[in-house]
């Protein structure tokens, strides 16, 4: 996938789908941190591991990610709070704001945002 042609056409996608593969391709190698800048749209699709938990730091590399679609997949949990979908620089990273945020077949998912109370 990251051949150097790859490295040409990469940073002039605003849409994108990545596979769980993928995804831990990318973050097992240095990539320049603006190889995906230009992002707008994500797809993460089959990510049939036992993971509990959405890599939501691996998006953070998406500066400017408006829309992200997650289907077919098995995690139990998306987002840690609704204070990382919001555009903030926060421990010298930037989260950004999804505008539009699709879900489809997670049967394992309890929580898209962790409740932040005790008692909920």
């Amino acid at each position: 996938m990251f051949s150097y042609i790859g490295f040409q056409v990469i940073p002039r996608l605003e849409k994108l789908s990545l596979t769980s593969d993928d995804i831990a391709v990318i973050c097992t190698h240095q990539f320049p941190e603006n190889l995906f800048s230009n992002i707008k749209g994500l797809r993460v699709l089959c990510y049939h591991s036992e993971s509990k938990v959405f890599p939501f730091f691996f998006i953070e590399r998406f500066f400017n990610l408006e829309k992200l679609f997650i289907g077919c997949s098995h995690f139990k949990e998306l987002f840690p709070s609704i204070a990382s979908i919001d555009c903030q620089e926060k421990d010298g990273r930037w989260h950004f704001r999804i505008r539009k945020l699709k879900l489809d077949t997670l049967p394992n998912l309890k929580y898209s945002i962790r409740p932040t109370c005790s008692k909920c």
